[in-house]
C-alpha cells in the first residue's frame, strides 16, 4: 500500500527531519602523570533534527546531509593509582555532514539503500572532583543504511554508523579521543 501512496518515482529535492537513536562511544585516555586509565564506554540517547538534498539519475540517488542532535551518553571512569581519582565524560551534542549514494529499487524506486560517509563533531564535558572543562572534538563517521518513501512527502530510514573523534586536551591535562557506533531512526519531510 505504502509504494502506491508515492507515485512521483523520485527522491530529488530538498528535505528536513527529525531523528532519534543510541551511540556508544569508548574513550580512550591518556595522561602526562604516568597513571593508566580506567577508560569509560559512553552510553545514551541521541535526538535531533536533520536536512538535506537528493539528487536522483535513473535509480542512483546522490544527496547531501546534516544533523545536530543533543545527547545524554555519559559514563565514568577513573585513574590507577589512585583509584578514587575519578572522573565523568558526557556528550553534550554530534553534528555531522554527510555525503550520501544510493540506489533506489522496488515499485516506483520507493526504497532506498544507501552508504554515508563525511566530517563529524562533538562537544563533551569531563568532570573530576567537582572541576569541568568541555572540549569539541572534530572526527569522521561512515555509515549505511535503508530509507522508504511512505508518500511522497514523507519517508522512514533507519541507519547505523561508525564514528571517530580526534584527541583533544582536557584543563586537567589528559588528553581524550572517542570512537564507537550510532544506530538511529528518522522521518523526512520532503519539500
Amino acid at each position: 500500500m505504502s509504494s502506491l501512496a508515492f507515485a512521483g518515482g523520485t527522491w530529488t529535492g530538498y528535505y528536513l527531519g527529525v531523528m532519534g537513536g543510541y551511540t556508544s562511544l569508548d574513550a580512550t585516555t591518556t595522561d602526562t602523570r604516568g597513571y593508566l586509565p580506567s577508560d569509560p564506554t559512553l552510553d545514551g540517547v541521541l535526538l535531533g533534527i536533520q536536512s538535506g538534498y537528493n539528487m536522483q539519475m535513473d535509480n542512483i540517488v546522490l544527496g547531501l546531509e546534516s544533523n545536530t542532535a543533543i545527547s545524554t551518553a555519559n559514563g565514568a571512569g577513573f585513574w590507577r593509582p589512585p583509584a578514587s581519582d575519578a572522573f565523568k565524560l558526557e556528550m553534550n551534542y554530534l553534528s555531522t555532514v554527510r555525503g550520501r549514494a544510493g540506489m533506489a529499487f522496488g515499485e516506483n524506486d520507493n526504497t532506498l539503500l544507501f552508504v554515508a560517509g563525511g566530517l563529524a563533531m562533538a562537544n563533551f564535558d569531563r568532570t573530576q572532583n567537582g572541576a569541568k572543562s568541555s572540549r569539541t572534538h572534530l572526527g569522521w563517521v561512515i555509515g549505511g543504511g535503508v530509507e522508504h518513501m511512505l508518500t511522497d512527502r514523507i519517508s522512514i530510514k533507519a541507519e547505523a554508523d561508525y564514528i571517530a573523534l580526534g584527541k583533544k586536551q582536557y584543563s586537567t591535562g589528559e588528553f581524550v579521543k572517542f570512537d564507537g557506533i550510532i544506530v538511529g531512526l528518522g522521518v523526512d519531510f520532503h519539500l
